[in-house]
């Protein structure tokens, strides 16, 4: 959170904008760390620790606030059912304890020693100007909508003033994100708790647009569908779809040195892939014991022995 960040250049110029956090260095082992640590926390019981490293997460990027929605939907399911799940509860209370710690931290050191006032303009700088790097729906609209134009070199281009023009309507990513929440309903209900996770993936694809290399969160979609060693291949075939969708996204970045079409392609790719990914879950609920095989992984001295049934 107490943060210095700085801008690059023109945000359609097609440069990469460098997000540079002072007191939290996030690079993308950190980013995958914390995914793990966070997933590999909760499904030990240790709801405490989960939630620290999700509210770090949060205090680092802001996005990952939208993790705590589905995670918000299981609690109040639980509140309505009047169980209670400890390690659900104290994930949830320690990531808004320490965003609400550090936040009321910052307002009582002062501006000239948080940079505060700066951090908040620059969030929401970068999450109204339209940038070439960012990965979403909101960016998808924008740059299809914008006229292209291109350089000398033959390099392609959006005018800053015909990106910002472009933007859709204030409402728009507000209900388009609302309507999946909707889609998603049934699927967080029928969830286990961490698992319910996933599903705020797509959420922060429509919701946000993070910038391209924020998206190592995508691991959580290969790490959150097993439970003891064993998953279902339904959810096999997603993770496959996603490595491919990976790969394609690769293999596009490869080929040219471009960074406006490589993420706008990103964005087409990473949409089509929610559709296909929200389609195979809602495949498995109507197929849920009849039609998927289990499949499981053991580690190399546990073959043969007997598993416990899922």
């Amino acid at each position: 959170m107490p943060t210095q960040l700085s801008a690059g250049p023109n945000a359609a110029s097609g440069k990469k904008t460098i997000v540079l956090p002072r007191l939290f260095v996030r690079p993308a082992v950190l980013r995958l760390g914390t995914a793990f640590g966070f997933a590999a926390a909760f499904a030990r019981g240790f709801g405490a620790s989960a939630g620290v490293l999700l509210g770090y997460a949060v205090l680092t990027r802001m996005f990952p606030l939208l993790f705590l929605v589905p995670l918000g939907i299981k609690w109040l399911q639980n509140a309505l059912r009047r169980t209670r799940d400890e390690t659900l509860a104290r994930c949830i209370g320690c990531a808004i304890g320490l965003v609400l710690v550090v936040g009321v931290g910052l307002v009582a050191v002062g501006e000239e020693n948080s940079f505060l006032r700066e951090f908040v303009s620059k969030i929401r700088f970068h999450s109204e100007a339209p940038f070439t790097n960012h990965v979403g729906l909101g960016s998808l609209f924008v740059f299809a909508s914008a006229p292209w134009s291109a350089q000398t070199d033959g390099s392609v281009y959006v005018a800053h003033d015909a990106a910002v023009a472009a933007r859709p309507a204030p409402y728009v990513l507000p209900l388009a994100s609302g309507l999946y929440l909707l889609a998603a309903l049934p699927l967080i209900l029928r969830a286990r708790p961490l698992e319910s996770v996933m599903y705020a993936v797509p959420l922060i694809f429509c919701a946000l647009s993070p910038a391209g290399y924020y998206y190592s969160f995508l691991v959580l979609l290969v790490l959150l569908p097993w439970q003891r060693g064993s998953t279902d291949s339904a959810r096999l075939i997603g993770m496959a779809l996603l490595a491919v969708v990976t790969a394609v996204s690769y293999a596009f970045e490869l080929a040219s040195d471009e960074l406006f079409p490589l993420f706008y392609q990103a964005s087409i790719q990473m949409g089509l892939f929610f559709l296909f990914w929200l389609g195979f879950e809602y495949a498995r609920l109507g197929a849920r014991g009849r039609g998927l095989s289990t499949v499981v992984v053991s580690p190399p001295g546990e073959r043969g022995a007997k598993r416990p049934s899922v």
